[in-house]
C-alpha cells in the first residue's frame, strides 16, 4: 500500500474508493457463506474425504481468512481513505494479512496442480502412495512452512530488504510456472488417453469410469487454478513493476489506484472457488444440498 498518498482524495480517487466499497459487499458475503458451507460439507461428508479435497480444503481455509480478516481490514482502510484519513496500524495489518493469505493460496494451488499431475500421469503411483492422511499432513506442513516464512514479513528490517522481496517474487513466479507446466502435461496425457481409447476401444469399463472421474476432477481443479492465475497475475506484474521502480513510485496516485483495484481483484478470487466447486462437481453439489435441506 501507498505510504505517502496525498490526502484528502481528489474526485476521481474518491469515486474509485466508493466504487470499490460498493463492489466489495457481495463478494465479501459470498466469500464467508460459500467457503463455510463448502468446508462444512467436506468435513461432514465421508465420501468426499479424498486426497485432492484435502488441498481444496486448505484453499478454502485461506479464502475464509480472506473473508473474515483481510476483507474487513480492506473495507476499513478504504473507508478511512474516503474520510481523508490514514491509519498506519490498520494499513500494516491489512498488508501483512494479505501477504499471508495470498502466499498461502499460491502454495496450495501449486500443491494441487502437482497432485493432479500425479493422479493423471502416474495413476498407479497415485493410488499406491497418495492417501488422505499423507495429503493432510503434507498440506498442514506446507501451511506451517509458509506461516514461518510469512512471519518474517512482520519485521521491517527483513520485509524491506531486497533479498526477501526478490525471494518472494521468485517463489510466486515458480509457483505459477509449476501450475502452467503441470497442467500442460496433464492436457497432453488426457489427449493421449483419448487417442488410445479411440484406437483400441474400451478394454475395461472400470478403467474408463475411473479415468472419466479423474478427468472431471482435473477439469474442475483446472478451472479453479485458471481463475486463480487470472486474479493473481496483475499482482505479480505490480510487484515486479514496483520492485524495479522502487518505493518512490508509490507517491504516484495512479499507481496507488491501480494497486487498490489489483487488491480487489485478488480478494474477489476467494468467492469464486465455492461457486466452481458446486457447479462443476455433482458429488460436492449433492452433498452441500443434503447438508442444507436435511
Amino acid at each position: 500500500m501507498c505510504s505517502h498518498l496525498k490526502l484528502p482524495l481528489d474526485k476521481t480517487s474518491k469515486d474509485n474508493v466508493i466504487a470499490l466499497l460498493v463492489l466489495d459487499v457481495v463478494p465479501g458475503i459470498l466469500t464467508v457463506i460459500g467457503n463455510l458451507l463448502f468446508l462444512t460439507t467436506l468435513i461432514k461428508t465421508t465420501s468426499l474425504h479424498k486426497p485432492s479435497n484435502v488441498i481444496i480444503a486448505g484453499l478454502c481455509v485461506s479464502d475464509l481468512l480472506v473473508g473474515f480478516v483481510v476483507r474487513p481490514l480492506y473495507a476499513s482502510f478504504l473507508y478511512l481513505l474516503l474520510k481523508g484519513k490514514e491509519h498506519e496500524t490498520l494499513k500494516f495489518a491489512f498488508n501483512k494479512a494479505l501477504f499471508f493469505c495470498a502466499g498461502l493460496s499460491f502454495c496450495f494451488a501449486t500443491l494441487l496442480s502437482l497432485e493432479r499431475y500425479v493422479a493423471v500421469c502416474n495413476p498407479f503411483t497415485y493410488r499406491r502412495k497418495v492417501t488422505f492422511k499423507r495429503q493432510l499432513y503434507t498440506t498442514i506442513f506446507l501451511g506451517f512452512i509458509w506461516l514461518v516464512y510469512a512471519s518474517l514479513n512482520m519485521y521491517p528490517p527483513i520485509s524491506v530488504s531486497a533479498l526477501y522481496n526478490i525471494m518472494t517474487i521468485c517463489c510466486l513466479i515458480v509457483c505459477v510456472l509449476v501450475v502452467l507446466l503441470t497442467y500442460f502435461e496433464i492436457y497432453c496425457q488426457i489427449s493421449n488417453q483419448r487417442k488410445q481409447r479411440a484406437a483400441l476401444g474400451i478394454t475395461s469399463i472400470n478403467k474408463a469410469v475411473r479415468q472419466r472421474r479423474e478427468r472431471s476432477t482435473t477439469f474442475m481443479i483446472g478451472m479453479v487454478l485458471a481463475c486463480f492465475l487470472l486474479c493473481y497475475t496483475p499482482l505479480l506484474v505490480m510487484l515486479g513493476y514496483f520492485a524495479q521502480k522502487g518505493n518512490s513510485c508509490w507517491n504516484d496516485d495512479v499507481n496507488f489506484q491501480f494497486s487498490l483495484w489489483v487488491n480487489f481483484l485478488l480478494l474477489t478470487n476467494s468467492c469464486i472457488n465455492p461457486i466452481i466447486y458446486c457447479t462443476k462437481s455433482s458429488d460436492i453439489r449433492r452433498a452441500a444440498t443434503n447438508l442444507i435441506f436435511r
